[in-house]
């Protein structure tokens, strides 16, 4: 099977990602830890959560992972992705849904 990728980075296409599965931000699955140790689901709107990373971009590979959230509300996650949600996180959402994608992020980067 041919494996497609985008023109704008090394993200790979939603038929690609089954198989990359330990890397994938999914936006149905950004939640955070509370106290009794369960896992709480933030519910981030798609759309906005993605056009909140694409006005803030700073790299073609984070415009590229905002595209494919905007499109699929998952998308590839590499390092230089990683760092960037990092950053952008507690400047564009409260102090809970910041540390929801924080927490979400590092768990991906440890899978």
């Amino acid at each position: 099977m041919i494996k497609h990728t985008t023109i704008w980075s090394q993200l790979v296409t939603v038929d690609n990602m089954e198989e990359k599965e330990s890397k994938v931000f999914n936006l149905k699955e950004v939640g955070y830890t509370d106290l009794e140790g369960n896992k709480q689901i933030v519910p981030f709107d798609q759309k906005d959560f993605a056009n909140a990373l694409f006005n803030n971009a700073k790299s073609i590979d984070m415009d590229s992972f905002a595209r494919a959230l905007h499109k699929d509300g998952r998308a590839e996650m590499n390092e230089q992705v990683a760092e960037e949600l990092f950053e952008l996180a507690p400047r564009l959402w409260v102090y809970r849904a910041a540390s929801a994608v924080q927490e979400t992020v590092n768990n991906i980067k440890t899978k």
